[in-house]
């Protein structure tokens, strides 16, 4: 077997966006709604998770204390920065417009609509990074 077979052939996954009350595909004017991101063994993903993670390490510097609590809240937050720093583009409907994607825009409608970042995760989980595009 040769190991280049088991490194990640593709860098970002898609996820089609599903309404979360009945699982149909969202859509406006017969065009679905999708939203495109980095995947977690990416550099860019990986600098958008650091970036946290040099967070909480500073807090903990700043308290001499090994035993530093983390707001819940602000875990969630997180969590929501790092979904709109990995996403790459999408075309999304809100608002009654064709919104353009920046990543505030992307963190603004993430926390909105937050099931978006449940679908995205669960696509991130299971995207198949060893399958050329």
């Amino acid at each position: 077997m040769d190991l280049s077979s088991l490194t990640p052939q593709k860098d970002t996954v898609v996820t089609k966006l599903i309404d979360p009350r009945d699982g149909s595909p969202l859509k406006h004017d017969k065009k679905e709604m999708w939203i495109e991101r980095y995947l977690p063994h990416t550099a860019e993903y990986k600098q958008a998770q650091y970036k946290r993670t040099q967070k909480y390490l500073k807090a903990a510097q700043k308290a001499k204390n090994t035993d530093v609590d983390i707001d819940l809240y602000e875990a969630e937050q997180d969590r929501v920065e790092v979904m709109a720093e990995t996403t790459v583009a999408w075309q999304i409907y809100y608002g009654g417009e064709w919104v353009e994607f920046t990543p505030e825009t992307a963190k603004d409608i993430y926390t909105k609509a937050f099931w978006i970042v449940e679908q995205l995760q669960e696509e991130e989980n299971s995207a198949d990074v060893f399958t050329k595009v």
